[in-house]
């Protein structure tokens, strides 16, 4: 055992080696000119000792981002088919990355722990996939089992802000559009560590949204959203983050729809993203309710597809028209908590489905919003948007595994594939 081992730190042919100090230094510079990186409660983070790192996935350049928002060098977890490149090979070699082989589970998990249990910061995306929808995916067992394999502590860590950049699925696409603004902001916060006794898929899902609204409380406090529409502001944020209604395009409503009237996020959302809505238009999505139901009732099948995003009270019931793709919504007391949306595109024929919307529910739960179970049992939702009291669901509402919302009186998925956020 050399000396770097025996005081718990990396090696210095490692993440500690000359030419890994010039070209993190020269990397972040350029990550810090084309982005505004902001870390919030760093002080969780583990000064030394080996730590497991636990974000959420959003773009491809995620590994980057959290190497400039860490407050220690970070080791990630890769794929050892990708070693084949020798442009890759040669940069995972210079940042010591940990490559595992996906056909051997037991070996990949037992070199994660070992890297970690040497005194290194290993990150794994517990995911185990991109996002493509803006939201938490269901969470893969291998993280669970790294933590309690290494036995040293564990960092939920969320990032605000990849969404929307090149890097990331919105717009229905990788990389071939243009960054919409320069610098582009970007929030991290960090979650007090959890034991290895703690960790569990459970526990890493309920951290990793309650610090979402770390991460989005930062960015509310450095931005100039209108302070007597604040609320709506980062109600209409929130909104943005997911593959739902499209950025910088005009979407389509009933004038004087009383549904919407209560619905200040969509201020917000026209005014963060250039988005418009436009009454009695026709463009390919189109928000309301009730009214708006009895309206498209009436109407002829349209030419090319149609979403209609449905917030009235009979968004549970199935509307059944060609042409058309109902997504049930949910609003309580004038804020979007979820939406519904169209399932994703593949990004390659290899990619895993990921549902936009799920039968009987209403929706995916926004990104800076988290949920506890009242005293009553009931969920209340926590986040900026919904207030010092939360936002309470009705009575016997639940939560799935993806973060869809099941209100009571539907057909819902059974008890084992729901996950109930503990009281």
């Amino acid at each position: 055992m050399d000396r770097a081992e025996e005081r718990n730190e990396t090696p210095t042919t490692g993440l500690g080696s000359w030419p890994t100090r010039v070209v993190r230094t020269l990397g972040l510079a350029i990550i810090h000119f084309f982005y505004r990186i902001r870390s919030v409660q760093t002080e969780h983070f583990p000064k030394q000792g080996g730590v497991l790192l636990l974000p959420n996935h959003i773009s491809w350049a995620d590994a980057f981002f959290l190497t400039a928002a860490c407050p220690r060098p970070v080791r990630f977890v890769m794929e050892g088919s990708f070693m084949k490149n020798p442009l890759i090979r040669g940069f995972c070699k210079l940042f010591n990355t940990v490559p595992i082989t996906t056909g051997k589970p037991r070996e990949a998990l037992k070199i994660a722990a070992d890297a970690i249990r040497k005194g290194d910061v290993v990150c794994i995306f517990p995911e185990g996939q991109l996002s493509r929808t803006g939201t938490l995916q269901e969470l893969k067992r291998g993280c669970e089992l790294i933590a309690r394999l290494a036995g040293c502590p564990s960092v939920a860590v969320w990032s605000d802000g990849p969404w929307g950049s090149i890097f990331s699925f919105e717009g229905n696409r990788y990389f071939t559009k243009w960054p919409h603004r320069l610098p582009y902001r970007m929030h991290f916060a960090f979650a007090p560590p959890l034991a290895p006794d703690e960790v569990s898929l459970e526990k890493i899902r309920e951290v990793l949204l309650e610090t979402s609204t770390a991460a989005l409380n930062d960015r509310i406090t450095h931005s100039r959203w209108p302070e007597d529409r604040q609320r709506d502001w980062i109600n209409g944020y929130q909104l943005g983050q997911i593959n739902a209604l499209p950025r910088r395009r005009s979407f389509s409503i009933l004038a004087n729809d009383p549904e919407l009237i209560r619905l200040g996020a969509l201020e917000g959302f026209a005014g963060l993203y250039r988005a418009k809505a436009e009454p009695d238009s026709d463009h390919e999505h189109w928000l309301g309710g009730d009214r708006l139901r009895e309206h498209l009732e009436t109407q002829t099948e349209p030419t090319g597809s149609r979403y209609f995003f449905d917030f009235g009270d009979m968004a549970d019931e199935p509307f059944s028209k060609n042409g058309w793709q109902h997504l049930p919504c949910l609003a309580i007391d004038g804020i979007i908590v979820s939406m519904s949306a169209p399932d994703p595109p593949k990004a390659h024929s290899s990619s895993p489905k990921q549902p936009g919307s799920r039968e009987g529910s209403r929706g995916m739960l926004l990104p800076g919003f988290y949920p506890r179970a009242g005293k009553d049992g009931t969920f209340v939702i926590h986040g900026p948007a919904a207030g010092e009291e939360g936002i309470a669901l009705p009575e016997g509402s639940r939560i799935d595994a993806d973060g869809f919302i099941f209100l009571p009186c539907r057909t819902s998925p059974s008890s084992s594939e729901l996950a109930r956020p503990d009281p």
